[in-house]
């Protein structure tokens, strides 16, 4: 028996967190199947004596983030409308003789249909319902895809077959790109539920929601909904089960921390936010991972000679995320393309690092353009249209692409077959104008690019809307490099006789990784004539030098 649908938004909204439209359109569909197959004769709608002679809208398909909850979601409703319901693992249909995994879905739906009103809930459904197109596909996979198809066919439209009843059929899956596009046609999958990424007030339920699982949460209640207040500003890009991970992670840094004894009643262990906080460090988004950048932290105040380019980088790229105000107030857009360009070693990536470092509110995204490229024809594209999508949806970010010549080079000079740097420049280009005509409040992200050669780029990649922030980054000055050595050799024993403004003048033309390489050289040289040296002369830096 099915209870008044706006409490059961409420009592699912309770146990899931969010997603209330996502909630009112899976219960209106069930509603209106519930009721269509609860009536008999020509009181249906969809019937051959029906209203209405078509196929039987009874497919469902839900898409989204590995982790962000569709199962739950769906298992949750149905449980709230008491339903009969089977979830299976599409993943564990493949049977091992030939035609077996076909007979066997067969018999599944002909059972459910005896069941009607039934819903049958595919889990990962993209692994039988692959596109039989791509030649990596194999045989049987393309069988079971075309069979699958058949049966959805024949579901929508069971008054003119053996089967007795409709079966709503409800598809789960994050990888929907990977399947067939003929399942999207009228009569299959043409509803289409995309799961978003939670907003902070999404996070701020789903948090609640795993506290209230904590023994103590009814006596602690306010000092719980502080903390969740506090973690949804900082957690963006976060799904449920990575919520989950960070809370497990919490649990774990207050028992380990000393302060509490394991035999203490587990009722008086309270957990704060600081433990939180040294679980973020660790517990990323887990749609980073693959993108995870490992470099040793940096601020800006240790990069040496970049003074007025480190003041550009924070008003062109941290304060656009951070303070959009400022800009809104004086009636201009924020930048969503910065191009760093100059000679190679003179702290482009070093910048990247200290834009990563600045602040663990902002999730930072580094790609070497290299890594984008891919022999097989259209998947550099697939590669680059995947990096921009996550970007998206762990917003606020900034993506940092190195070498970004490879994918905007000139038109005109591929003479492949293919034109694969035309191609790959113009999805580029697609991305990177899909950026800029976001409007969306709650999207704050900025493209990051490196090049050493501005004259290889495509003036296209140039104009406003895309990179059209550029700032140069030149070999340093001599009051630059001077700068640029105290930094260096700030924990580096040098002697009396070793004036750096002097060396400062021996390296004219030399870059802030040259200036770099030369201060360990010295050091090494040092060590070379006595293992025992306590210091660095000028003799050394100018042996060196002399090389």
């Amino acid at each position: 028996m099915v209870i008044n649908s706006i409490s059961n938004v409420d009592i699912i909204k309770s146990k899931v967190g969010g997603l209330r439209k996502e909630i009112e359109f899976i219960i209106d569909r069930l509603d209106f199947f519930y009721s269509n197959e609860r009536s008999d004769g020509n009181s249906k709608i969809f019937s051959n004596g029906g209203l209405v002679r078509l196929s039987y809208p009874c497919n469902l398909l839900i898409q989204g983030r590995s982790g962000c909850g569709k199962t739950l979601l769906v298992e949750t409703i149905l449980q709230t409308l008491r339903y009969q319901y089977k979830i299976i693992n599409s993943t564990y249909l493949y049977q091992s003789d030939e035609g077996e995994t076909e007979r066997y879905l067969e018999q599944l739906f002909q059972q459910s249909s005896l069941q009607s009103p039934f819903i049958l809930v595919f889990e990962e459904i993209d692994a039988v319902t692959l596109n039989r197109s791509l030649s990596d596909t194999g045989y049987i996979e393309k069988r079971v895809s075309s069979y699958f198809l058949k049966l959805l066919e024949k579901n929508s439209n069971s008054r003119d077959t053996k089967w007795n009843r409709v079966v709503f059929v409800i598809g789960i899956t994050c990888r929907m790109d990977s399947m067939d596009a003929c399942y999207f046609n009228s009569g299959k999958f043409d509803q289409v539920i995309q799961i978003p990424i939670p907003l902070p007030s999404d996070r701020g339920e789903i948090l609640d929601i795993i506290f209230s699982r904590f023994r103590n949460y009814n006596e602690n209640r306010d000092h719980y909904k502080m903390i969740s207040n506090q973690l949804s500003m900082v957690t963006h890009g976060y799904v449920g089960a990575d919520l989950e991970s960070l809370s497990k992670g919490a649990v774990l840094n207050r028992l380990k921390n000393g302060s509490i004894n394991l035999e203490q009643q587990q009722e008086s262990i309270v957990i704060e936010y600081s433990d939180f906080l040294e679980s973020l460090k660790i517990t990323r988004p887990s749609i980073l991972n693959e993108f995870k950048l490992k470099f040793d932290r940096v601020s800006f105040e240790e990069i040496g000679g970049l003074d007025e380019i480190l003041q550009k980088i924070k008003i062109g790229i941290l304060s656009p995320i951070f303070q959009k105000e400022l800009l809104g107030n004086l009636g201009i857009e924020a930048p969503r393309g910065v191009l760093l360009y100059g000679p190679p070693g003179n702290g482009k990536s070093m910048i990247a690092r200290a834009i990563a470092s600045y602040s663990s509110n902002i999730n930072f995204i580094s790609v070497n353009s290299t890594d984008i490229i891919d022999p097989v024809v259209g998947e550099s594209e697939k590669n680059l249209q995947r990096l921009f999508k996550t970007l998206r949806e762990s917003s606020p970010a900034i993506l940092f692409l190195d070498q970004i010549e490879v994918l905007a080079k000139q038109r005109g000079f591929d003479t492949s077959a293919e034109q694969s740097s035309d191609r790959l420049l113009s999805c580029l280009l697609t991305e990177m104008d899909g950026i800029s005509s976001s409007t969306s409040l709650n999207s704050k992200f900025i493209v990051l690019g490196a090049t050493t050669r501005l004259d290889m780029l495509d003036s296209t990649i140039l104009r406003p809307g895309r990179f059209d922030y550029q700032i140069e980054i030149p070999n340093p000055s001599q009051i630059s490099r001077i700068d640029i050595l105290k930094k260096i050799t700030k924990s580096m024993p040098l002697n009396d006789n070793v004036d750096l403004t002097h060396l400062s003048q021996l390296t004219d033309g030399y870059s802030g990784a040259d200036l770099n390489n030369l201060c360990k050289e010295a050091a090494l040289l040092a060590l070379r004539q006595d293992i025992h040296s306590q210091s660095i002369s000028i003799n050394h830096f100018t042996s060196i030098l002399k090389k």
